[in-house]
């Protein structure tokens, strides 16, 4: 049977967009039966607080512009699937040059079917960007800071890997399958030469947050009905730190999820898991023993309006060794459709909480964001934005302490807290 196979750009939305509207495509056949699609966002906007600065007078507020393009070829040989995939994101600042980044992520996602029940996955991702200065390593840094530890130029660069095979038991219509997957990941720094000149203790503390991870996953779904869903998942993780063992972790999760529509109106999504997570190599570090979820409820009263309540828990690793954080997350969206469909907008809140779950420290932390968007498609293949988004970062402790060196000898004070609003004007076309 003949191999098929699409190409396709687009555009992708930066990081501080409101909204992600997915364009009608536009195929265009070529030789072969090659079927072309292309997509490309550009952006201009202004953001107030580049490198989240807690104090005002610090703060660098800068014009900025983005393009945004994606990549993407699939293929079909009769119930088999290929799929490859690029994005990208090119952002300038005018006024604060140091903060230039390009973010690139590839994919490649394979699903064969052998018979009438077996069904085999394979993907592949890669990505490679900049973390914000300001923001993961260089958190609550100053100007000063940010170049006598080797950030007065560029961003932490860094890449992540990500490889999984999945097998699948039982029709693709049936009413129940079964899943097997194992899964590796792995998260580095690139290019931090500039990092061990400036400081070669804060270099140690940068190589310490590189990681791998192992995942082994059982997963049973259940179709109940058209409108009704379930799944039960038995999940383990194994992260490794090879400069740290200290902060290595083994998580088991026993989770249960649900998807329900009801009424045709309202559609109720979640998952809730039975989490265990240990530290083996530290025996300092408090156990977590505990709930993860991750819930949603969207309310469409009107054909064209739609309410989305979103909440969802989490345990994640610290920087520095020694228990974990719990993240918890709640956030609301309104989405209205006026008196064409082509015009939109989109209202959202959200308020997340960290908290430090580690001995010697009682951080607590507090985000709250809110988001507006305005669009208007042109036509089917075009489409305009105004987004806008307010930021504010507030955290119990005026103050962090980062302790490095072989002894923690050395402590570097990061101040924090920010306040940061972006406005930002969007094309999107379908080509």
């Amino acid at each position: 049977m003949k191999l098929r196979i699409r190409v396709v750009c687009a555009g992708v939305l930066i990081f501080t967009s409101v909204v992600q509207a997915d364009l009608k495509p536009k195929s265009h056949i070529g030789v072969a039966g090659i079927d072309f699609q292309s997509r490309v966002g550009t952006s201009y906007g202004t953001d107030s607080n580049v490198t989240h600065q807690v104090d005002d007078n610090n703060a660098i507020e800068s014009d900025y512009w983005s393009v945004s393009p994606q990549l993407k070829a699939i293929g079909e040989r009769g119930e088999d699937q290929y799929l490859l995939l690029y994005q990208g994101d090119f952002n300038r600042y005018e006024n604060s040059s140091p903060d230039d980044s390009e973010r690139h992520f590839m994919m490649f996602d394979g699903y064969w079917r052998y018979g009438l029940r077996h069904g085999l996955k394979w993907n592949v991702q890669q990505s490679y960007g900049e973390e914000q200065r300001g923001l993961g390593l260089t958190e609550g840094f100053n100007q000063s800071q940010m170049n006598q530890y080797g950030f007065g130029e560029d961003g932490a660069q860094y890449s992540q890997f990500n490889t999984s095979l999945r097998y699948s038991y039982g029709a693709p219509k049936g009413r129940g399958k079964l899943d097997v997957m194992l899964q590796t990941k792995s998260f580095d720094y690139e290019n931090t030469d500039q990092i061990s000149t400036a400081n070669r203790d804060f270099y140690q503390y940068v190589i310490e947050q590189q990681w791998q991870e192992t995942t082994g996953l059982i997963e049973l779904f259940d179709q109940y009905s058209d409108d009704s869903r379930f799944r039960y998942s038995f999940i383990t993780n194994r992260r490794r730190y090879q400069a740290n063992s200290k902060k290595d972790s083994n998580e088991y999760y026993l989770m249960f999820g649900i998807k329900s529509v009801r009424s045709g109106k309202t559609t109720f999504e979640a998952d809730v898991a039975a989490l265990y997570k240990t530290f083996p190599e530290n025996d300092s570090s408090q156990s977590f023993l505990g709930a993860n979820w991750d819930a949603s409820v969207e309310w469409k009263p009107l054909r064209h309006s739609i309410w989305t309540i979103h909440t969802a828990q989490r345990v994640k690793d610290p920087r520095q060794e020694g228990g974990y954080i719990l993240d918890g997350t709640y956030g609301i969206s309104w989405e209205h459709h006026w008196w064409v469909d082509r015009f939109s907008t989109t209202l959202s809140y959200e308020y997340e909480t960290e908290d430090y779950r580690m001995e010697d420290n009682s951080r607590f932390d507090k985000t709250k964001t809110a988001k507006l968007a305005v669009g208007y498609d042109f036509r089917p293949s075009i489409r305009f934005e105004f987004n806008y988004q307010w930021q504010e970062f507030k955290s119990n402790e005026d103050i962090d302490i980062l302790n490095i060196g072989e002894f923690d000898q050395y402590s570097i004070l990061r101040r924090l807290g920010y306040e940061q609003s972006l406005i930002e004007l969007q094309l999107k076309v379908q080509i």
